[in-house]
Order: structure tokens, then sequence, then C-alpha cells
């Protein structure tokens, strides 16, 4: 048997960024809880890509992450 590095953090426990996920007005940001508002975030329009879809991704004003993603 042998002895694990306590140092090595768990890959499970590894923040890697921000949250992107679809919020609904007034949830809050993933990351800080800043209440989403479609009109207060900064938005930027994302085309095509892998898929022929389009995404808007909203940084937060709280925290400054693209914490929210809506698109096709």
């Amino acid at each position: 048997m042998t002895e694990t590095d306590s140092s090595i953090p768990d890959m499970a426990e590894i923040d890697w960024g921000p949250t992107r996920r679809p919020l609904e007005a007034g949830d809050p940001c993933p990351e800080c809880g800043h209440p989403f508002n479609s009109d207060a975030w900064d938005v930027r329009h994302v085309h095509g890509g892998p898929s022929a879809g389009e995404s808007w991704l909203y940084e937060c004003p709280g925290c400054e992450q693209e914490t929210c993603v809506i698109g096709t």
C-alpha cells in the first residue's frame, strides 16, 4: 500500500472556472450570488463554432466572470 501526498488536491475539488448555465431574472450568480438581470450584465454574442447555434455569454457585474450562457 502507498501513501498519498496530501498536498495534491482531489480533482473533484478543483475550481475549473466559472459555471456557465442559463439564469432566469433574479437568479443568483453561481460564483458570487449577485442577482441576474440581463440589462445590467455585460453580454458577448458568440456565433457558430462547432454547432450551428448562437450563444450569449453574460458577465456578472459582481465577480466579473462569464457565469451565464443563453443560446441555441
